[in-house]
């Protein structure tokens, strides 16, 4: 009930595809009937506008899809902006134009039918509402305004150093917009009616300024957590967690933070590796402990790609030797190996191990090595409603799922993508999820 609640509220009277495809079916209806127009001239009329209007969504979608695939956003901020008002906007005036045009002609005598294309262009005034906001929003800050972070006046595309600024193992992800999401998911959620992945649509948010953690919260750290605080983990209460196999995710008893690979296993060697095992309940209230919160999965996205939309934190070019993902050390997994890479680890690295992986601002394995926890509820639809000013994520409504991103050295290379987005329940650990945390600077 929650997430019919949700889709109601959400995504049918939010700016998404499925309201004007309710809205084009009702046209398309509509100009199918006029077939039994005795007039050829009405017909011709209708018929052409129907398909005017949706050549011209062909088109101007196929132009923003193909400027972005050739990487030439030089016009990236107006490109993205376009790329949702065409579809959402200018697909609900001509679809209700539509219905205009040809009520006069066909139902003039007939107030019933004519009450019925009234309320289909009360439903895109509907769309309307719900999206100017947004819209407004995007235009405004997005495309008329110059940006908070000057170096983004540059445009897309452009390979930009920036300046590392750090505070107290933190670094400084600066305001101002950048580019989410990709133009093809990794890997395919099943949404109703959208045939495409939760990476999709590429949009654009804009972002207050907020610190990261330089590096993934390591063994050693999150020790002294429970050590200060006698803590117990979601893990350790169930005494078992997960861990991948050939055949498949596995529950194993007796894997624990401590223990996260077998039973039996130490981290006495490895306090510099990342902690894993770790549920998000844990890694939320660790972050909480050190007076930090984890990051929101925007906030995250952007410290991996910078502001211009990068496929990994280096660059747009893969390179197996940047991360710790599951290349040929990775013996036990034949179903994510890649046998042409060779990171050097089969197992998680010293948190920094990869200098030349690091991101545009400073943050090391965002990656591969583990996945990590960002305090979002996972929803497959969000991108098509996440406001654009510091989205935090859909509101948690009965038994939710929360978001990771990264990858890990378990991960086959696409999941490295800084776009890649998965999930799991916040009350589970795995052998490859860990987390860093994030603030806000101070005032």
């Amino acid at each position: 009930m929650d997430y019919l609640v949700d889709w109601i509220f959400q995504d049918l009277l939010g700016p998404i595809p499925l309201l004007i495809w309710i809205i084009g079916s009702g046209t398309g209806f509509v100009v199918l009937a006029l077939l039994r127009f005795k007039h050829a001239p009405d017909k011709a009329a209708a018929l052409s506008l129907f398909a005017f209007a949706i050549l011209l969504l062909i088109v101007a979608s196929s132009t923003v899809m193909l400027a972005l695939d050739d990487g030439d956003v030089s016009r990236g901020r107006f490109v993205v902006f376009a790329n949702q008002a065409i579809v959402y906007v200018l697909a609900a005036v001509l679809a209700c134009g539509t219905v205009a045009a040809v009520a006069f002609g066909w139902f003039r005598a007939n107030r019933r039918i004519i009450g019925t294309i009234a309320g289909l262009i009360a439903l895109g005034a509907i769309l309307l509402v719900s999206r100017w906001q947004v819209l407004r929003e995007d235009f405004v800050n997005h495309v008329l305004s110059g940006p908070a972070d000057s170096r983004y006046a540059s445009g897309p595309g452009v390979a930009l150093k920036h300046r590392i600024v750090e505070n107290d193992g933190m670094v400084l992800v600066p305001a101002g917009p950048f580019i989410m999401g990709s133009m093809s998911s990794y890997q395919l959620q099943q949404i109703l009616l959208v045939p495409a992945g939760d990476e999709m649509p590429l949009h654009s948010h804009y972002l207050d300024a907020f610190y990261i953690d330089k590096y993934e919260v390591t063994n050693a750290q999150f020790r002294k957590f429970i050590d200060a605080t006698g803590y117990v983990t979601d893990s350790e209460k169930l005494n078992k967690g997960r861990r991948e196999t050939a055949d498949g995710w596995r529950v194993g008893e007796g894997l624990t933070w401590t223990q996260p690979r077998f039973p039996g296993d130490s981290i006495d060697d490895r306090d510099d590796h990342p902690v894993a095992q770790v549920s998000w309940n844990d890694a939320r209230l660790y972050c909480d402990w050190v007076g930090k919160r984890l990051p929101s999965e925007a906030e995250w996205e952007k410290a991996a790609r910078g502001p211009f939309g990068a496929t990994y934190p280096w660059g747009n070019n893969f390179d197996s030797t940047r991360l710790n993902y599951c290349d040929v050390n990775c013996v036990d997994l034949p179903q994510n190996r890649d046998e042409s890479g060779d990171d050097g680890f089969r197992w998680t690295a010293p948190v920094g191990s990869f200098e030349l992986g690091r991101g545009p601002y400073g943050a090391y394995d965002m990656a591969g090595n583990v996945w990590e926890w960002v305090s979002d509820v996972y929803d497959a639809y969000y991108y098509h409603y996440s406001p654009y000013l510091n989205p935090m994520g859909p509101k948690a409504r009965g038994k939710v799922q929360r978001v990771v991103r990264g990858g890990s050295f378990a991960s086959e290379r696409g999941y490295g993508r800084a776009a890649s987005r998965s999930f799991d329940p916040p009350d589970i650990s795995f052998i490859g999820v860990g987390f860093r945390c994030a603030r806000d600077p101070a005032l």
